[in-house]
Order: structure tokens, then sequence, then C-alpha cells
């Protein structure tokens, strides 16, 4: 998966963003809009909290820029805010209420536009793919290469899959092994992970090893085809992402399984 943090290093430098942007911390109103755009989707009746995600404003602005930076370029100024429960809720410096999350992690992702107040309830949504290609279409964005295809699809996966589905693309044996260690310690018991572990990447067919590669895009006429391997609880998928001359995406369902 492609990344960028020597042009990020070099944005900070060059790039001087406007005061909206250069906040060290969000403003409170766009926090409060965050939390409420979560309550809206999902009825939630808990405490909640929003963290300004800077880094995704970051990677906004690299793609409508191309990591082109000069004085003068005109950038979107587009918020994001990851919305978690809040173990409590206060009322001045007293404790109001609490929460106790009782299911997985919950967590979601909205973006806020900070010129035209339009919202993007992108991660933990209920059609996140659907308000990701609202975000790109108001972006104005062109994607005429593989290079920028694949900075997109790297950009959907942070603001839509989410970091930890993110973590999950494998591009090297390497990297399987990882992930795949991390995995099988979870969810069995220490004296049995190690093995449960050895009996399936021993029963891992050699084809489906070397078939691993990091994502790759394809033009096509109109669009672009990313191929990626995607690894979940013993299993690993080639999945596919269509990205658009515009930069919204469609998400076939996986192509093959190869699994034990």
């Amino acid at each position: 998966m492609r990344s960028f943090p020597v042009t990020i290093m070099l944005a900070s430098l060059l790039f001087q963003p406007s005061a909206t942007t250069q906040n060290s911390s969000p403003q409170r109103s766009s926090d409060e809009e965050a939390v409420a755009a979560v309550r809206h989707e999902s009825q939630a009746n808990f405490p909640l909290r929003a963290v300004w995600v800077p880094g995704l404003s970051d990677d906004l602005i690299f793609l409508k820029t191309q990591g082109r930076f000069s004085p003068g370029a005109e950038v979107p100024l587009v918020r994001f805010y990851r919305v978690t429960i809040a173990p409590y809720e206060l009322r001045g410096n007293k404790i109001e209420r609490q929460a106790v999350e009782v299911d997985n992690y919950s967590e979601w992702l909205v973006a806020i536009d900070q010129d035209g107040g339009q919202k993007y309830f992108l991660q933990g949504s209920k059609n996140p793919v659907a308000e990701f290609n609202r975000l790109m279409q108001g972006l104005r964005l062109h994607v005429g290469d593989t290079d920028t295809a694949l900075a997109v699809f790297d950009f959907f996966l942070k603001a839509v899959q989410g970091q930890q589905a993110r973590s999950r693309v494998v591009g090297d044996g390497m990297k399987l092994q990882s992930i795949a260690l991390e995995d099988f310690r979870s969810r069995f018991p220490a004296a049995r992970s190690r093995a449960a572990f050895n009996a399936w990447w021993n029963a891992l067919p050699a084809a489906a090893r070397r078939d691993i590669r990091p994502p790759w895009a394809q033009a096509t006429k109109a669009d672009f085809v990313v191929r990626y391997t995607l690894y979940d609880r013993g299993s690993l998928r080639k999945e596919t992402l269509m990205i658009n001359a515009d930069g919204t995406v469609t998400k076939p369902n996986a192509e093959t399984h190869a699994s034990r």
C-alpha cells in the first residue's frame, strides 16, 4: 500500500494553512456537530466524545493537489472527527453518568466541510461508500494515473474501512505471517495459539503465498481497478475496488478465497 511520509513532511514546510486549519484543537461547535451526527445515525443514547484527526485532512489535501503544493493554491477545508463512546459524561467537574459498552468497540468517523458545513458520515454509517463518494464528488478530483488511484484506495481504507481493516491488507509473506500470528494469539489460548498458527500456515497452498503482492492499480477504458489481498481470521481474500475518474469508488464482492 502506498504511503507518502516524505511528501507530507514537505507539505508541513511548504504549505502554510489558514487559521481555520492551523488551530491546535478543533472548534467546539464542530465537536458537537460530529457527535450529533453519530447520535442521529445510530440512535446512540450514551456519552460520546469526538477527537479531531488532522492526518486525514492532510490526506485529502494531498489528493486534491496531487502532492504539488504551491502558494495560493485552494485546498479543501474538511475536518475529520473520530467519535467513540466516552466512559463517562461530565457536568462541570462532576461525573453525571457512566457508559459501559457490552458489545464490540464502537467507532465512527465524521467529516465536516468547514466552508459549507456539509457533513459526511463515513466509517460506522449505514452506507459509508455512498458518503465517501459524496465527499469525493465535492472534492472535484481527477484520477488520471495509477499512483493517484492507489492514493484514493488508501484514503478509502482509512476513511471507510478503518485502520484495523487497513492493517489486514497484506503485501508480502512476512506481513501475512505478522498479522496472522497476532490474530491466532488473540483467538486461541496461549498454549494452543502457536500450534494452531503453524498448522494453518503449513496447510496454506504455496501458490497462495506466491500470489501475495502489494495493492496494485490497472487502468481500464474509463476508470481504474485496484486489486489487493485481505487477511481475515485464517482466510485470504482477493478483492477489488473500482476507482472512477472523479475519485468515487465501487466495491464489488470478493473475487476468490484461500482459507482453511
